[in-house]
């Protein structure tokens, strides 16, 4: 369950690009054009099967995650002056749930109350708000939440479409210099080494690869305390400090200090490299393989961070470790959330043993809540 909900491909995808990365490796370094086309080929496309997967996670957070500070808005909770009875406690955590799980499909500030029963003391402020202002609202907010659904499925379009371009492009030049003279050139350590003409191609890439790993921590950085995403999510962005360092900018040092690209230059990056890739990947996966061998691997809230919605009435907070409500409604309600993200990352589905393309504009947050 842990590697479905995440997202079997998400995951897939992720250890094919170590699979390529490391596999690269076995041709760094080089001496020849073969062994030198097909490290960077494989190199970068590694990386860049890595950095969707990890985008897709982080820019996913970052829509429909949310900080408590939101939470406790969404929730509008009741004055608790009265009494606070074992029953009211329950009653109040199932309303707030069912709200939260009402936002994710495009509905959540709609009077449920009803549904739920009502009772003085559990009564809200925004039931008293006028009809008027509540469609005004409702309206508002379901608009900015299929916007943040339009937004994740151009990008899952987009970077695949990125990654096909990319590749495309390095194949083409590989075949465009494969006639090139050979040349050798003299390193600082004295030896002798292939100068391979694609280098001119790592460059640029490198720098790309560099501002979009930086690009990915800043966006990781703001769902740093989110609540409601993926609990890899932050692993992620622990992944990220390590690849800023470990990853490309190792490459563009040496290429700019040391200036070279001698075989002593190129085992040092590629040791460094694999220190950051095998760190990248230890840190993705290690959460699913602990829980599936302790046999966890179906317990949300081992892999998905919704636990601090539920609140300490006596403390009115959301950290304090008096509740930590596991009941059925919630559990309920993490796995409508993730059903609404595996939802929003969907652009093609097996339909009738047929493939079939899910355009943007039939994807909304009440397709999401009829189906």
């Amino acid at each position: 369950m842990i590697i479905e909900n995440t997202g079997f491909v998400k995951c897939e995808l992720v250890l094919l690009g170590e699979l390529f990365f490391f596999f690269s490796l076995n041709y760094n370094p080089y001496n020849n054009y073969n062994d030198c086309a097909i490290n960077i080929i494989f190199r970068h496309m590694g990386i860049i099967l890595i950095y969707i997967v990890f985008i897709l996670f982080i820019s996913c957070g970052n829509e429909f995650g949310m900080t408590l500070t939101e939470v406790s808005i969404l929730n509008d909770l009741p004055d608790l002056n009265s009494v606070i009875t074992e029953d009211s406690v329950n009653e109040e955590t199932i309303k707030i749930s069912s709200k939260i799980c009402s936002k994710i499909r495009d509905e959540y500030v709609k009077a449920q109350y009803s549904e739920l029963g009502s009772s003085d003391s559990l009564s809200v402020a925004s039931n008293k708000l006028p009809i008027s202002d509540k469609i005004s609202r409702n309206r508002h907010l379901n608009k900015k939440l299929n916007k943040s659904i339009e937004y994740i499925h151009s990008l899952c379009i987009e970077i695949t479409l990125i990654f096909i371009i990319i590749t495309t492009l390095n194949i083409m030049v590989v075949i465009k210099d494969s006639n090139n003279e050979r040349k050798e050139l003299q390193g600082f350590d004295g030896k002798w080494y292939y100068k391979c003409p694609l280098n001119e191609v790592d460059l640029p890439l490198n720098v790309v690869e560099f501002l979009g790993v930086i690009y990915l921590m800043i966006k990781a950085k703001k769902i740093w305390n989110f609540t409601f995403i993926f609990k890899c999510t932050k692993y992620i962005g622990y992944a990220t400090s390590i690849w800023i360092f470990l990853g490309p900018l190792i490459n563009l040092l040496s290429n700019f200090i040391l200036k070279d690209r001698s075989r002593s230059t190129m085992f040092f990056n590629s040791i460094m490299n694999g220190i950051c890739y095998l760190l990248i990947l230890i840190l993705f996966i290690w959460d699913k393989v602990y829980y599936i061998l302790i046999k966890h691997g179906n317990n949300i809230n081992d892999f998905f961070i919704g636990e601090k919605t539920d609140m300490c009435f006596l403390h009115k907070s959301y950290t304090c470790e008096c509740i930590k409500n596991k009941s059925k409604e919630s559990q309920e309600v993490l796995k409508k959330y993730i059903e609404f993200y595996k939802y929003c990352c969907q652009v093609i589905i097996v339909k009738n043993g047929r493939l079939q393309y899910i355009s943007k504009s039939n994807k909304n947050s009440m397709k999401f809540l009829i189906e």
